[in-house]
């Protein structure tokens, strides 16, 4: 386990971890309660069982008190730093238009029309009405 930075404690200070350990205690504590609460009190001497009880209930508040105390968890935001709006120097970027979608029948008569009308027979034609 690694040492704590600020001693030779092998506990971490993180908030994950008091979370983690102030939990079990509670559960710890719990079951100690109810393994008590079991033992029948005439089998022991007097009062042992109801004095354990109490030390129970002392130790619920005590991990209480450090459940509340425990630091903060660190919020990390998402998109990292914040984009300084726009401003004249740094105007925003206009938002690009979809393309029109034609009607595929539509083109194909347009290109019918248009090659119709040169009446293209041989690839001289083609050339000359190219350069035209």
């Amino acid at each position: 386990m690694a040492r704590n930075r600020t001693g030779n404690y092998p506990v971490s200070g993180k908030p994950c971890d008091v979370e983690y350990r102030t939990n079990r205690l509670t559960v710890l504590a719990d079951k100690a309660r109810m393994a008590l609460e079991s033992i029948d009190p005439a089998a022991v001497s007097e009062g042992s069982v109801a004095r354990g009880l109490e030390l129970v209930a002392e130790l619920s508040d005590v991990i209480k008190q450090i459940a509340g105390t425990k630091p903060a968890k660190r919020s990390y935001s998402k998109g990292g730093k914040q984009k300084p709006e726009a401003t004249e120097e740094t105007p925003k970027k206009k938002a690009k238009k979809p393309a029109k979608v034609k009607n595929i029948s539509q083109e194909i008569e347009a290109v019918d029309d248009t090659m119709g009308s040169l009446n293209i027979t041989g690839l001289d034609e083609a050339l000359d009405a190219a350069a035209e």
